[in-house]
């Protein structure tokens, strides 16, 4: 659409095809929403985190920093629930192992009673 317009779409922003528009997404983007390397410096996410989301960033599936923050939080936070639940079930597995050898061991004792009359 280099030549001049014949009717439909004249509008200056439909000049120039895509190219044209590329300039206007170059200067929003000049807050690039890639993972900020101070997040990761500072020991807040961890190597394979940091990493997912530069190669996302990269592949541009953030259109900006605060999009990209908030998907860091949520993964964050979805980690940190994982985690909390694995330590939950884990103590559950300690719990239920000392209550099963104080049952034998009760069970134990009572036979040996009975074995004693």
């Amino acid at each position: 659409a280099q030549g001049a317009a014949h009717g439909h779409r004249q509008a200056p922003r439909h000049e120039g095809g895509e190219d044209a528009h590329q300039g206007a997404l170059d200067e929003a983007a000049a807050g690039s929403a890639e993972a900020p390397p101070e997040v990761q410096q500072q020991k807040k996410i961890d190597k394979h985190i940091y990493h997912y989301f530069y190669r996302h960033a990269k592949g541009n599936a953030y259109k900006n920093k605060r999009v990209l923050v908030e998907a860091i939080h949520r993964m964050k936070a979805e980690k940190m629930k994982a985690k909390a639940l694995a330590e939950q079930q884990e103590a559950r597995k300690e719990k239920a192992k000392l209550q099963k050898a104080k049952k034998a061991q009760k069970k134990e004792d009572i036979l040996r009673q009975q074995g004693e009359k």
